[in-house]
């Protein structure tokens, strides 16, 4: 009986799960698969098939909006695509108003039909009808939509709100809308009482609540499967991920597509030709000239060719073999060279001289240049918009035309003999790793070795090993003495390029081992070496769980997998940890091994990226015995991948067996860097390094602002900050790695020379006020710890050495680039009235990353500093941050952030921070009238006008006496503050 009672209640459990919870699609736009090359791409609907296997059950609808249709090829595919709908089990599909665009009578023809859904949409002609509503887990779905200038006369859409008045007895309503917001929120005012959902195809953002109503937007082109709980107004939010599985019977409808696609060649010749409007293009139109292939070009411009057939352009067509996508024509278009032309690549001839992005892909047909080479019967320059009609933000989300087309450069020379590499071979390979558990750049790579580690397992030791210091051991006076009689000088261990941490500390002569991060690290590095001594084959598992969230409680972890808890905490303080530890660290202390990470490979330092490619490459070469596998491992899939002293490197055959990395001579860059010496943050190394790294043959010319002539030089390139960084011609333009720094890059009066505002530390061009300190950042920042840290500096500061210390919070806002009016509460902006030097008045708009209520606090926190004491403004400050620091501690990642602070009401913050900043009744009612009045805003006008002035690009900054302004705060640089603003 009680077995009976136990399986009743677990089947209530789910059935009420299932009740709660609605999974929902919309704007799919008939997308089969995602639409581009990358890798990564999200969307598809075999993967989202397996996706609704893992996700909770509950009511599986989509919000309208799945087609797309502008030719026979889209007409074709959208009738593969509602087809999924059956397959997948959808309750439902609502009518958007990109369905009522086609006629009545292909909405008819359509296999999903007795599933549409829609409320307030009729056949004009009364011949069939749409669900007006379904009920399904007790709550009723309606679709409501507006009415376009697109909507075909097959269809009568009547008034969304009339219709949504006839509901207004009903409960628990799930709406599925194609509103515009004006008859959204008109709707929603109607029925907000009985509605617990509305999936909004046009929503003005991804999660709102309209009148207490939660709004949300269901994603687009199917790369989202949306879950709504409306029982705690959860939503979850999964991607359709290129990892998963694609499901059988969805992958079947796919192919059954396109193979029906690849034998119709009326359907391969809908897409438009690329680059009609252009006038060599028109003269093949025209008859006056033709596509003739990239391989008539090499006679001329050899050079040129030799370098194109090194890149991705030249094989563009190979990725479209392998995913069997070669018949595609939104595909072949732009992997091709002149497509659809009548001369250029088609599918059905599949002509080999033009199967790749050639020559004439970017110059234009060549027959008339071919036959008589001019400059003005080939197009010499390639524009970026030439690039963007194929490297477009869904088919090429990365792209990025500096960088892209140095990639394609054609003056940069090719080498044909690779470097080679001597490596030690043994039967099993050694692998050591060195890291710091805390450190960030340890911990990445941790991430990326050990599923390596794993899939090598056979032929591969891996040897963690921590970096600390035994403080006891190297303070021992006989154990120095006697380390002093072996030492030999070590040659500098070579590093990898990837960045990481340096241990470089005074030793503790009270602790018993040190560590960059300190005694957390040293009990962190002692706790996974305990984890390995006891479950050898578990801790890379746990290490790998551990690292997701390293500061919080190790026994959760240890206990997820079901660990031995007391165990490990037994020999954590009875000396085995400390004497695995001890014996752990000492190969490191031999080897003088200081950076996290640090990689050996059979004893031999890995110098390359910690990438999977180039570590997977290392450790087969290093095998007596590779493995089929092995023998198949790429050298490289990035320049990135290729890296040598003094050397541009370059993978060609990118992710190819035949891979390997080529290595350039780099050309002479020359550089002079003004400096500021009053500075003492304003330090040059960090960026120099860098630049040293782009350009190995960099030589530097560095002097101090009071040279004669700099500041002239400064302030006819309109800079206002120090350290310059300025290149003395534009020969580091050809630099192959100048894309690399392109993003950095600033040019006025016939000079390049790096952005100011890119830099870490600046000292601004003005005069300097001692003691002055402003925290430029949003209310409801997540640095909010860093506010509390600043305030109990300040008066710390002021107590000791009785001054004042004139510090402000000044928010971070900006002036919107929407002009339009205010839309209502729900706008994002916040309107200001502001008065020119001529005495006219006009509106200015105002916005904050967290939009209208955010900007409300800042307003209430400058009236607060204007109106009242000095220490009740501090005290404000310090209990709000408080309280949005112990917010931001209990959010998890960015999709609960996004739901919690749309739900975030900072009312109750701003209450309790008067409380405790002791501001009475009396004051707050001042506060509140500032707030609401014209003076309130006019403070936030002045903050604009301010981080303006001070060109604040970034969250939070920190402006020091006015003149040295950081862009990111840390421990270290509040520990001299009290220097800087002392002024000695």
């Amino acid at each position: 009986m009680k077995a009976i009672v136990y399986i009743f209640a677990c089947f209530l459990i789910l059935t009420q799960s299932f009740a709660q919870v609605v999974n929902f699609t919309g704007n799919t736009q008939s997308y089969l698969e995602p639409c581009g090359c990358v890798d990564g791409m999200l969307g598809g609907i075999a993967r989202r098939a397996t996706l609704l296997k893992e996700i909770p059950k509950g009511v599986l609808v989509d919000s309208g909006n799945f087609t797309d249709i502008e030719n026979d090829l889209d007409l074709l595919r959208n009738d593969y695509y509602v087809r999924a709908y059956n397959i997948n089990a959808y309750d439902l599909v609502a009518i958007g108003d990109k369905e009522v665009e086609q006629s009545a009578k292909y909405l008819k023809s359509l296999k999903v039909f007795p599933k549409l859904l829609s409320t307030n949409v009729e056949f004009k002609d009364h011949s069939m009808r749409f669900n007006p509503s379904n009920v399904f887990a007790k709550k009723t779905f309606i679709s409501l939509i507006s009415k376009t200038e697109k909507t075909h006369s097959d269809f009568v859409v009547k008034d969304p709100v009339k219709i949504a008045k006839t509901f207004k007895n009903v409960k628990n309503l799930v709406l599925l809308s194609s509103l515009n917001q004006k008859d959204l929120k008109a709707v929603v005012s109607e029925l907000k009482s009985n509605l617990v959902l509305v999936v909004a195809n046009h929503s003005s953002g991804d999660f709102e609540w309209i009148e207490g109503v939660p709004v949300v937007h269901p994603g687009e082109k199917g790369k989202l499967v949306k879950s709504f709980n409306t029982a705690t107004s959860a939503l979850n939010t999964h991607e359709v991920k290129e990892s998963l599985k694609e499901e059988k019977q969805n992958k079947e409808l796919i192919d059954t597509f396109f193979i029906e696609v690849s034998k119709n060649s009326k359907l391969q010749s809908v897409v438009k030709r690329h680059f009609e409007d252009k006038e060599l293009e028109k003269q093949v139109l025209a008859n006056k000239n033709k596509f003739v292939g990239s391989d008539n070009c090499k006679s001329c411009h050899s050079n040129e060719y030799d370098q194109w057939k090194t890149t991705k352009h030249a094989k563009a067509m190979d990725i479209l073999f392998k995913k069997k996508r070669d018949f595609v024509p939104d595909c072949v278009s732009c992997h091709t060279t002149g497509f659809s032309y009548d001369s250029g690549y088609s599918i059905a001839k599949r002509e080999k001289w033009n199967q790749a992005v050639g020559c004439e892909s970017c110059h234009g047909p060549g027959l008339n240049h071919f036959q008589n080479p001019t400059k003005a019967n080939i197009r010499l320059k390639v524009e970026k918009q030439d690039c963007m009609s194929c490297h477009d933000a869904e088919n090429s989300p990365n792209f990025d035309y500096k960088s892209y087309h140095s990639l394609v450069d054609h003056k940069i020379s090719v080498k044909e003999e690779p470097i080679e590499k001597v490596i030690k071979k043994s039967k099993k390979v050694d692998l050591d790793l060195y890291v710091m558990s805390q450190c960030p750049f340890g911990i990445k790579a941790e991430n990326k070795i050990f599923p390596l580690v794993k899939k090598y397992k056979d032929f591969l030791n891996l040897n963690l090993r921590f970096i600390a210091t035994d403080v006891q051991g190297k303070l021992n006076p006989d154990k120095a003495a006697e380390k002093k009689k072996v030492d030999v000088p070590k040659k500098e261990e070579p590093k990898s390029g990837e960045p990481g941490c340096k241990a470089d500390f005074d030793l503790d002569p009270n602790a018993k081992f040190q560590s960059l991060h300190g005694k957390s690290e040293v009990d962190e590095n002692i706790i996974q070496i305990l984890v390995g001594e006891f479950y050898p084959d578990q801790q890379l598992d746990f290490i790998l769980e551990r690292n997701k969230s390293i500061y919080k409680d190790w026994k959760l972890v240890a206990k997820k997998f079901g660990m031995d808890v007391e165990k490990i905490s037994k020999a954590f303080t009875d000396g085995t940890g400390d004497k695995l530890f001890r014996e752990n660290i000492k190969f490191g202390n031999d080897l003088d091994i200081s950076a996290s990470p640090t990689i050996k490979i059979n004893g031999m330092s890995f110098t390359k990226p910690f990438h999977e490619i180039p570590l997977t490459y290392e450790i087969c070469s290093s095998l007596e015995n590779p493995t089929k596998d092995c023998l198949e491992a790429p050298v490289c899939s990035s320049d990135s991948h290729c890296v040598a002293p003094g050397k541009n490197g370059f993978c060609v055959n990118p992710g190819k067996k035949e891979s390997y990395c080529e290595f350039k001579e780099p050309i002479d860059v020359s550089m002079t860097i003004i400096r500021d010496d009053s500075c003492e943050l304003c330090a040059t190394g960090a960026m120099l390094k860098q630049m040293h790294t782009i350009f190995p043959k960099l030589t530097v010319k560095s002097v101090d602002k009071k040279e004669p002539g700099m500041q002239d030089l400064v302030k006819k390139l309109g800079i206002d900050r120090y350290p310059v960084f300025m290149f003395s011609d534009d020969k580091f333009l050809k630099s192959p790695k100048v894309k690399f720094i392109q993003r950095l890059l600033a040019f006025k009066e016939g000079t390049y020379f790096l952005n100011p505002l890119v830099m870490e530390i600046a000292s601004l061009d003005r005069p300097k006020k001692v003691g002055s300190l402003k925290l430029y950042m949003e209310a409801f920042s997540q640095g909010s710890n860093l506010q509390m840290d600043l305030i109990k500096m300040v008066n710390s500061l002021e107590k000791q050495n009785n001054i004042k210390i004139d510090y402000q919070f000044v928010p971070k806002v900006a002036q919107s680039k929407d002009r339009s009016p205010i839309k209502g509460v729900m706008d994002r902006r916040f309107e200001v009235e502001v008065t020119n030097p001529n005495g006219s008045k006009f509106p200015l708009m105002i916005e904050s990353r967290e939009g209208r209520k955010e900007i409300v606090e800042d307003v209430t926190q400058l009236c607060i500093q204007n109106k009242l004491s000095t220490a009740k403004y501090r005290d404000y400050l310090t209990s709000f941050s408080s309280q949005m620091f112990g917010f931001y501690s209990k959010i998890k990642n960015k999709q609960q952030l996004r739901i919690e602070m749309a739900k975030f009401d900072p009312s109750d913050y701003r209450n309790k921070a008067f409380k405790d900043a002791k501001i009475t009744r009396d004051e707050q009612v001042s506060i509140s009238q500032c707030v609401g009045s014209k003076e309130g805003p006019q403070y936030l006008v002045g903050s604009l006008i301010d981080g303006m002035g001070a060109k604040i690009v970034a969250s939070p900054s920190l402006l020091i006496n006015d003149t040295i302004l950081l862009r990111h705060v840390n421990k270290k640089v509040i520990e001299v503050l009290p220097k800087l603003l002392l002024d000695k």
